[in-house]
């Protein structure tokens, strides 16, 4: 009996170039909007920052005020922050470390000013 299972260090099998699909070239779209495999990512499944995010944004409109409301406040701006940071660093193509760089400056940007104008 014979293994037909690739070896798993075998550097043409673990090597993404010797690999890359016939319709992926390197032009500038195939950078910006395919990942390693060659597929086209613009969005995936939320992953659990996001998700929380959204989730401590929705009861902010419902504890608005006092310390729950601060307390949800923070853990809003941090989720946030974390899934910029982590789609700035590690995003799958381009547009999504891109899309990850827009959210993070445009979240500082809105913090530095509220800061100055209170």
């Amino acid at each position: 009996m014979t293994n037909n299972k690739p070896e798993i260090n075998n550097p043409e099998i673990n090597n993404p170039e010797i690999n890359k699909p016939e319709t992926m070239n390197n032009t500038l779209f195939d950078k910006i909007f395919r990942d390693r495999s060659g597929n086209i990512v613009l969005g995936q499944l939320p992953n659990l920052t996001i998700i929380l995010w959204l989730a401590t944004t929705l009861l902010k409109l419902v504890f608005n005020s006092g310390k729950v409301g601060s307390l949800l406040d923070i853990l809003s701006f941090g989720f946030l922050f974390t899934w910029a940071w982590e789609e700035l660093t590690e995003g799958v193509n381009y547009f999504r470390r891109g899309l990850g760089a827009v959210v993070l400056l445009a979240m500082i940007v809105t913090k530095v000013s509220s800061s100055i104008g209170t």
